[in-house]
């Protein structure tokens, strides 16, 4: 017999061991996904041979629960039966390195779900004639990374080389804005610049839009700059940053720790940074977002030190906020009703000054970033992003919560900014919360390019489609 030793009794606490193992812990989580409605298990080990599991897991089936199973070796289920298990699929994955991970994930996208990984497969020696460890997993972070593999694991197979002319040219063109319902890109070509180590800045001041957008929309068409960008503080104070390398600099600025970069937009109208550090002078404060965590008080700062000061960490700590509901339980104590309001949306440019104005009176969020955007080629369209090629249009970027005294319905200010990027021709990214109804969804996005390319590229329907994951978050 094999034992397991764990010194901590704390951790031997929450580690399922042999009797979460042996069948009662792991069938009352099969039991409980199949009792509902969107039900999905994804089950990752070496081999499945234990009748009683291999039962329940055919019962799940037969509640119309979707069943993932990736079995390295032995599998004595039958998948695919009629009346049986209609609804598993098997796949075996033999790896360069003969890989012994067991992971079990119950649970659908877009609601909690239960991540375990462990030592034991699913056969009866393990579960009943040794003592075998099952972990749950709850970092949010690892939640993800298991996530991407079993996405990944769960694909095809199948990969295919894609151009602009070549024989995949319409995967190349529907790629982006599919958001890995079509598959993942494991290789990337990709267009670089030759760089100089420093890059000046110019920040132009407009305390008016539609000139605002004027003069930039003739810096782009003038190609007046290697870079531009810029934020809106207020109504009558907005600024266009203009950045072009240079090859020496009398002093450079630091905006990696103790100074923060979009308070200097405002304080210097010039300004000049490492190239490297202008490439990453948004990320010490996530924009502006690093306000949220009181990390712009000098004090709070230093404490929180200078390898700590990006977005790696604070998306780690909105995650955890997430989960744990800390800002919603606070503005409950204050009778506010938070809604987050995180999007990144292009509009033409000749109507950026009726968008902004829209975004100042309806919703209210300051500081917004701007950014215009073009395309490369001026004969390249792409179907899931329908931009026109020959118009420049600007990104407007805003990050935060929106505080109502009033209850309103979910994503009351979400769905008032999608009817207004609808009304004005412009897209928006789909990274964040989407609350489209199914039908407007499909004719914003051009359903008939993406079933045509789905038909061909994910035929089986491994994947969710666009709707499925963007706006229900399955």
């Amino acid at each position: 017999m094999r034992t397991t030793l764990v010194i901590d009794d704390d951790l031997y606490r929450r580690v399922k061991a042999k009797a979460a193992m042996e069948g009662r812990k792991v069938t009352e989580l099969i039991e409980d996904e199949a009792s509902r409605p969107d039900g999905h298990i994804t089950l990752k080990m070496n081999s499945l041979v234990d009748a009683a599991m291999i039962e329940s897991l055919y019962a799940a089936s037969g509640s119309g629960t979707r069943i993932d199973l990736i079995v390295r070796g032995i599998c004595c289920l039958r998948p695919g039966v009629d009346g049986l298990s209609e609804n598993i699929r098997v796949r075996s994955i033999v790896g360069r390195y003969l890989e012994h991970s067991r992971i079990y994930r119950f649970g659908s996208r877009g609601r909690t779900r239960h991540y375990y990984i462990g030592s034991a497969d699913l056969m009866p020696r393990n579960l009943d004639r040794r003592v075998e460890a099952l972990a749950p997993i709850t970092d949010p972070d690892l939640q993800f990374r298991i996530d991407e593999v079993l996405d990944v694991l769960l694909a095809d197979g199948s990969i295919a080389t894609c151009t602009p002319e070549n024989g995949h040219r319409d995967l190349f063109f529907g790629f982006p804005n599919s958001y890995g319902t079509l598959g993942y890109a494991i290789k990337v070509t990709a267009r670089t610049v030759p760089v100089k180590p420093y890059v000046r800045i110019e920040h132009v001041r407009h305390t008016d839009a539609k000139r605002c957008f004027q003069d930039l929309e003739s810096r782009c068409r003038a190609k007046d700059a290697d870079f531009i960008d810029g934020a809106v503080f207020s109504d009558g104070e907005m600024y266009i940053t203009l950045g072009r390398f240079a090859d020496s600099a009398p002093q450079a600025s630091d905006y990696s720790f103790e100074h923060i970069y979009y308070r200097s937009i405002r304080e210097k109208r010039t300004d000049t940074l490492a190239t490297r550090d202008f490439i990453w002078r948004w990320d010490t404060d996530w924009f502006w977002c690093s306000k949220n965590l009181f990390v712009q008080n000098p004090l709070v700062r230093r404490i929180v030190g200078r390898e700590r000061l990006n977005s790696t960490t604070y998306a780690k700590v909105m995650r955890w906020n997430s989960k744990w509901g800390l800002t919603r339980a606070f503005s409950r104590l204050t009778g506010n009703h938070p809604e987050s309001v995180i999007q990144d949306v292009d509009i033409p440019i000749a109507r950026a000054p009726e968008f902004l104005a829209f975004f100042r009176e309806e919703i209210g969020i300051l500081p917004v970033w701007i950014c215009p955007i073009g395309a490369y080629d001026s004969q390249a369209r792409f179907p899931l992003y329908p931009v026109d090629p020959n118009t420049l249009y600007v990104n407007f970027g805003f990050w935060d919560v929106v505080q109502d005294r009033v209850r309103r319905e979910p994503g009351w200010y979400n769905r008032k900014i999608e009817r207004k990027v609808t009304e004005l021709g412009g897209v928006k990214s789909l990274y964040s919360d989407s609350y489209y109804p199914e039908e407007e969804f499909w004719r914003l996005y051009n359903k008939p390019a993406y079933d045509a390319l789905k038909r061909r590229y994910d035929p089986q329907g491994r994947f969710k489609n666009l709707y499925q994951k963007c706006v229900l978050r399955r």
